[in-house]
C-alpha cells in the first residue's frame, strides 16, 4: 500500500508539471496600444526594425544637441568638477521629484526639459543616444567602472520607441501603430534587436508614436535580462 500512494503521488506530480508546463509564459512587458478602435497600423508589417524612410513613420525629431556641441562635449565634461556634476544631479532630481508629486503643475516639464538640455550641453550630465549607453555596459568594457559611473545617476538619452510586440518571438509579423499611446515601459531600440533601453516612466500621461525618436531623462538603475532599465523616466 505504501508503494502504491508513493506512486499515485508520482503521477500527479507529473500532470502538475505537464498543466503548468502547458500555460503561456508570463510577458516581462505591460499590454500596450491604443484602445481597439483608435488603432491605425501601418499596412505594412515588419520582423525587425523598419527602415527610417518607411513611409508612415514619425518625422526626424529635432537634435537635442548640434553636431558642434556633441563634439565639444567630452572636453566640456572633463572639465567639469565632481562638485558640479552632483549640484546639477540634485537639482535635476529635485524637479522630478516636484513632477511626481504635483502631478503636472503647469510650466514644470518646460522647466525639467532646459535644466536637463541646459546640463548635458555643458557635460554636467551624461548625455547618450541609447545605443552608445548599452554599449558601454557591455563585454569588454570593465563593467564596475560603468556601473560606478551610472549606476543611480541621472542621464539624458536620445533614442527610438521601439513597440512593445518587438520582444515577442512567437509573432514574426510587427504592426507598426500610427496613434501615439502610453508605453509603459518605454523601450528605446539598440543595436541587438531583442535588448532595449527599458525606461520605467515617472508619470504615465505622455503618448507616444511606435518608432518616434524622443529625448529623455531618466536615472539609471542597470541591467535586467538583457535589458538596461532606467526608472523615473521624462519624456523631454
Amino acid at each position: 500500500m505504501p508503494i502504491l500512494l508513493v506512486l499515485l503521488a508520482l503521477l500527479a506530480a507529473c500532470d502538475n508539471v505537464r498543466e503548468e508546463s502547458s500555460e503561456p509564459v508570463e510577458s516581462r512587458l505591460e499590454p500596450s496600444g491604443p484602445p481597439p478602435g483608435e488603432r491605425h497600423p501601418l499596412r505594412e508589417g515588419f520582423t525587425k526594425r523598419p527602415p527610417k524612410d518607411t513611409p508612415g513613420l514619425p518625422p526626424p525629431t529635432a537634435p537635442l544637441l548640434t553636431e558642434v556641441e556633441r563634439a565639444q562635449l567630452e572636453d566640456r565634461t572633463l572639465a567639469i568638477s565632481a562638485e558640479s556634476r552632483e549640484r546639477a544631479q540634485a537639482d535635476l532630481l529635485a524637479l522630478v521629484d516636484e513632477l511626481e508629486r504635483s502631478g503636472g503643475e503647469p510650466g514644470l516639464l518646460d522647466r525639467i526639459r532646459l535644466k536637463a538640455t541646459e546640463s548635458a550641453r555643458e557635460g554636467r550630465v551624461s548625455y547618450r543616444t541609447a545605443e552608445e549607453l548599452f554599449r558601454e555596459f557591455l563585454f569588454p568594457n570593465d563593467e564596475k567602472a560603468v556601473e560606478e559611473r551610472y549606476l543611480g545617476k541621472l542621464v539624458v538619452l536620445t533614442g527610438a520607441v521601439a513597440p512593445h510586440n518587438m520582444v515577442d518571438l512567437a509573432d514574426g509579423f510587427k504592426l507598426v501603430e500610427q496613434t501615439p499611446y502610453v508605453h509603459e515601459p518605454v523601450l528605446l531600440a539598440t543595436d541587438y534587436e531583442l535588448s532595449f533601453v527599458r525606461c520605467h516612466l515617472a508619470r504615465r500621461d505622455q503618448k507616444l508614436r511606435d518608432w518616434q525618436e524622443v529625448h529623455l531623462l531618466g536615472i539609471v538603475e542597470g541591467k535586467l535580462r538583457g535589458d538596461l532599465v532606467l526608472r523615473r523616466c521624462i519624456v523631454l
